[in-house]
């Protein structure tokens, strides 16, 4: 643990969390940030409630969870505590920068959610999306151009508690993506150079 850091994100008792192995060249570690006086448990659960991890957050402080060191469930986790605490995601490209992503909160998820400006080459924007439903669900991607007009969609299925993290497609004509939903889902976005010496970390 290490002293605590101004949080960029709101404060909640439930968080999801897409959970991935570290791969391909990314590292992901699970900031959790205690603002109380006291001792904070917290626990890092699949969708049914299965407890995969218990932490315990000293006061005024924060702990770090490499993310490869969980069950590979390939769900979207929940990380809960009784009481306000802060949560976010940490990719770190290896030799590169890293970005800090705050976490989509349970009760702010959406069915339609829009991602500004998808740059072009030498810049990517990868998407993640948190399907906390107990069913299936039907995403819908929508791409625009600068006036409006949409350029090409795609359909994909997301089975319960599934994680999607994908790249968006590059092109100049497009400035922005619309993520629709037949359930609510979480989403974080990242952007990052080519060379991964940049990375950036944005939650429409």
């Amino acid at each position: 643990s290490s002293e605590m850091v101004p949080a960029a994100g709101e404060f909640g008792r439930e968080f999801l969390l897409s959970h991935y192995p570290n791969a391909e060249g990314w590292g992901t570690t699970l900031h959790i940030l205690n603002p109380w006086a006291t001792t904070v448990e917290v626990g890092i659960e699949t969708a049914d409630g299965r407890r995969l991890r218990t932490v315990f957050v000293p006061p005024r402080r924060l702990v770090e969870i490499e993310t490869a060191s969980l069950p590979v469930t390939w769900q979207t986790l929940h990380v809960r505590s009784d009481v306000s605490m802060a949560a976010h995601a940490c990719y770190q490209a290896i030799g590169g920068d890293w970005a800090m992503l705050p976490l989509s909160r349970p009760d702010q998820t959406r069915t339609e959610i829009l991602v500004p400006h998808l740059p072009d080459a030498p810049w990517w924007a990868g998407v993640i999306l948190d399907n906390a439903n107990a069913g299936p669900c039907e995403v819908t991607l929508e791409y625009f151009g600068a006036s409006g007009e949409m350029l090409n969609s795609e359909r994909r299925g997301l089975d319960a508690y599934e994680p999607w993290g994908f790249t968006a497609a590059r092109s100049p004509e497009k400035v922005y993506l619309k993520v629709r939903s037949s359930a609510p889902l979480g989403c974080g976005v990242l952007y990052g150079s080519d060379d991964l010496s940049a990375v950036a970390g944005y939650t429409p």
